[in-house]
């Protein structure tokens, strides 16, 4: 009633004064919203804190952040299926992000997963870099599995660096947290982790406790990688043991699970270890057939720590066999590779058995020597255990440091926020409550005034604008029914398309092996040779699946002639046109007789003319050849040679390589007379060696695109001299590995080697 009656004098005295409803109804509603401003700022001084709190949580859930807890994630995916080529794109990424918002747990994560990384490529000191920023990251997480995870590669790093004690400890948190969440194949790799660290500690008690607990957790899983791990490290305490016999048997069938999962690198280890338990029981025809099958796998299969291991179990062989020299030579190789590794344990180990074969061989100086580094060695190892313990210690205090203080500062500003808030609070909440009611009440007067009207006009304009959306609607389904039918077309297309360019990838890939087979019995066998030379080898590596290179040999009347070709380009190109030459070549030596290499090469570049002559000539223009032709006349004591673009390397007294150059430049088919190759002649002497190459080799870079170079080529042959032709085919192919490690291959590689 009281409000009624105002409301009439109200409208009264407006009338009287001249003015509108509406006019008052907009000062009323002018005034609610002055108000409504004022509750608000009155509101911010009240609740400061509340306000600053929304802002702080704007900035802890910001993109950025979420961008690099993704990228976290996606690594932490791609660790656990063991994808390591991915997981390397993935810590590039994840550090560039840390680095640009500064994130420093983004850059200890990058760290963890990097020492993962390198620790699968057998690259533990690198890793052990990273060893400081691993232990902070531990103590950073609170998730169980991280911290059994990261526990656990602390624990492999400290067992390799032989701080046997500290990586037991490591190793038993990694088990108490993985025991927390009851992951039976994270608790298996922890375990397989601490035997090894048993067998190290020699705790055989243990470790074989340990090897019972893990054969439980692996019951009929036959072909894991657990399962993989699990017969090694059965192998490990066999051997430690002096079980020898059973440890062969165990890396005997892990080497068949390797080979059956495709994991080379671990193949290779375990055929080397059962050879070394081989050589230990004297068997060594047997342990040579594993030998020589680790060694081929490691050519194509290159690791260092399994070409030191290989090394090292050569030597053994070798030592038994009572072959001293040869076994210091593996010793010595072996040794060079764990300086590569920087892998301390390992150079003490075959520092202990150099100084064993120097003393069998009464080598009492070089014993003494070998023994005397050794020492050194492992007191080098001690200081660096004692300085990384140290200065680990002092990153974990330091890192508690900074956390203290942070709390510590932490606590004082919300004090100092509360006291604040309090303040404002008792100041400001009668004038707060008494505007907020104000404000209310006016903005109920003006919203009832106002209703009414406001409510039809908002309905008529909904009615329109559902009417609106109602036929908008209607043709967006019109419209994407159209588009699914049409994306369920194209995609039917692009599958057939799909099918149909792999269905012409497998026949092109099928004619390129078919291609490869013809090419490899055009080639001289080392059987075709032997009747007519005492050794010989071919060293073919094409940089494609068929080479551009062709060697060539025929026997005719007396003499022998030996040949070898560079066709222009490689793969299927190069191939084609060696089997033109292959065809000229036979024509001119086998059918007419030709034994002249200068006469050869003539006839040669005549017969390429004519065979191609009905090409176009901007094709035979294109076309270049590096040619060498060697007739041997044994009977008469002496070699003629002549080639274009291409060195003959031969070595007469066993000791020094020559060279011989062939005309310069490249042979281009033309129908114009082309300069006349020029004989040279070689007297041939007992045991004369003779190497015809293409420049593939010499020219072969590394991943710092250095060359091999026809000099070092030429050192590299007169280092391998003294051996047979076998040996010194692998060693030009282990230094051919070695060299373009990191890199892609270049050219085709030939190489025919051969001694009379």
């Amino acid at each position: 009633m009281e409000c009624s009656r105002i409301g009439s004098e109200t409208r009264r005295k407006g009338g009287l004064m001249g003015e509108s409803p509406s006019c008052s109804v907009r000062k009323s509603h002018s005034l609610a919203v002055v108000c409504g401003w004022l509750a608000v700022i009155l509101a911010a001084l009240i609740f400061p804190g509340r306000i600053a709190q929304a802002q702080n949580f704007l900035n802890r859930g910001s993109t950025a952040e979420s961008r690099v807890q993704a990228r976290v994630a996606r690594a932490y995916a791609v660790l656990g299926k063991q994808q390591y080529a991915r997981l390397a794109l993935e810590v590039d990424t994840l550090r560039m992000l840390s680095e640009r918002y500064g994130d420093s747990t983004g850059t200890l994560y990058a760290a963890w997963f990097e020492a993962q990384l390198l620790f699968s490529r057998g690259r533990v000191v690198p890793a052990v870099d990273l060893l400081d920023s691993l232990q902070i990251l531990y103590s950073h997480t609170t998730r169980y599995r991280e911290k059994a995870l990261i526990a656990l590669s602390i624990g492999q790093m400290q067992n390799f660096l032989g701080n046997y004690p500290r990586s037991a400890a490591n190793l038993r948190k990694a088990y108490d947290y993985a025991a927390q969440i009851e992951d039976a194949s994270l608790l298996t790799s922890i375990l397989i982790a601490q035997i090894d660290n048993q067998i190290s500690l020699e705790l055989f008690d243990n470790a074989s406790y340990s090897l019972k607990r893990v054969a439980l957790f692996l019951a009929g899983d036959t072909i894991s990688s657990n399962a993989l791990s699990y017969l090694v490290s059965q192998g490990d305490f066999n051997m430690a043991t002096g079980n020898v016999g059973l440890a062969a048997e165990d890396f005997l069938r892990a080497s068949s699970i390797a080979q059956a999962t495709g994991n080379r690198v671990l193949q290779i280890h375990t055929l080397t270890e059962a050879a070394s338990g081989m050589v230990e029981l004297h068997t060594l025809e047997r342990a040579r057939v594993l030998l020589d099958s680790a060694t081929r796998m490691s050519l194509w299969q290159p690791n260092l720590s399994n070409s030191q291991l290989i090394d090292e179990t050569w030597g053994d062989y070798y030592r038994a066999a009572k072959q001293p020299l040869r076994a210091e030579t593996y010793y010595q190789q072996a040794l060079a590779a764990s300086i590569a590794l920087q892998s301390g344990v390992q150079q003490i180990h075959l520092l202990q058995r150099l100084s064993e074969l120097y003393r069998e061989t009464q080598q009492l100086q070089a014993a003494y020597g070998a023994t005397m580094r050794a020492y050194q060695i492992q007191d080098s190892i001690h200081a660096f255990l004692a300085l990384r313990n140290f200065a680990s210690a002092d990153a974990e205090a330091q890192h508690e440091i900074d956390i203290y203080h942070a709390e510590l500062k932490a606590h004082m500003e919300e004090a100092q926020f509360n006291r604040t808030r309090q303040k404002r609070h008792a100041i400001w909440w009668m004038m707060g409550g008494v505007l907020l009611a104000c404000g209310f009440f006016l903005y109920v007067l003006s919203r009832a005034y106002h209703f009414r009207k406001v409510s039809n006009r908002h309905l008529e304009a909904q009615e329109r604008e559902i009417e609106r959306t109602r036929s908008e609607l209607q043709k967006t389904i019109t419209r994407n029914e159209e588009l699914r039918a049409e994306s369920m077309q194209q995609t039917q297309r692009i599958n057939e398309a799909k099918l149909e360019i792999q269905a012409h990838n497998s026949q092109l890939m099928n004619s390129i092996e078919y291609a490869n087979s013809i090419q490899q019995s055009i080639f001289p066998t080392e059987r075709a040779l032997n009747p007519y030379l005492a050794e010989s080898f071919l060293l073919s590596r094409p940089r494609d699946i068929v080479s551009g290179d062709l060697p060539w040999f025929a026997p005719v009347e007396q003499a022998l002639v030996m040949a070898m070709i560079d066709c222009t380009g490689h793969g299927v190109a190069g191939a084609s046109l060696s089997f033109i030459v292959y065809s000229i070549l036979n024509e001119i030596v086998i059918e007419k007789r030709v034994t002249d290499p200068a006469t050869i090469i003539y006839q040669f570049n005549q017969g390429a003319c004519d065979l191609l002559a009905n090409t176009e000539r901007k094709f035979r223009s294109r076309i270049r050849m590096d040619i060498s032709v060697l007739s041997l006349f044994p009977k008469a004591g002496y070699a003629l040679y002549a080639g274009w673009n291409q060195f003959l390397f031969y070595c007469a007294d066993g000791r020094r390589i020559m060279r011989l150059m062939g005309n310069p430049g490249l042979l281009v088919l033309s129908e114009k007379p082309v300069e006349a190759a020029v004989n040279q002649r070689i007297e041939l002497t007992e045991k004369c060696t003779f190497y015809l190459a293409t420049d593939g080799y010499a020219n072969q870079m590394n991943a710092d695109l250095e060359k091999i170079g026809a000099a070092r080529l030429m050192a590299l042959l007169e280092e391998v001299q003294p051996l047979a032709l076998s040996q010194q085919k692998a060693r030009l192919v282990n230094f051919l590995v070695r060299h373009k490690l990191g890199a892609d291959q270049t050219d085709d590689i030939t190489i025919l080697g051969f001694r009379l």
